[in-house]
């Protein structure tokens, strides 16, 4: 009976560190261009970039070939419905949402840059 307390605590330990795993899923999306584009401050030439989001965050976050470029100021938003596919949307050249697949939650980009952040 003296090791049950040990247990416990060793047993708390174990789901306290596993939560920030399970709290901190990340939202993805593939942007291929063909021409420059820019995503709030930021030019992007062509090729093909990684956004990631966490739910909640109010930070979009640029990759390329694994190399994170910068960060984007975002909003997230409710959408009537749930998209089939993962979609960036872009106007003239500049992207405006991410909608991610299954989510009723999507993020509208917006705001200064943090380069290399």
């Amino acid at each position: 009976m003296r090791n049950r307390p040990w247990s416990l605590l060793a047993l708390a330990s174990l789901v306290a560190l596993a939560l920030p795993a399970w709290a901190a899923h990340t939202e993805k999306a593939t942007l291929s261009l063909d021409q420059t584009a820019t995503i709030g401050t930021m030019k992007l030439a062509p090729g093909t970039y990684q956004l990631e989001a966490v739910p909640g965050s109010s930070q979009l976050v640029i990759l390329r070939n694994g190399e994170r470029l910068g960060t984007q100021p975002c909003h997230w938003f409710r959408l009537h419905t749930k998209p089939s596919q993962t979609e960036v949307f872009l106007t003239r050249n500049r992207v405006q949402q991410v909608r991610f697949s299954g989510k009723l939650m999507a993020v509208r980009v917006g705001g200064a840059a943090t380069a290399k952040g």
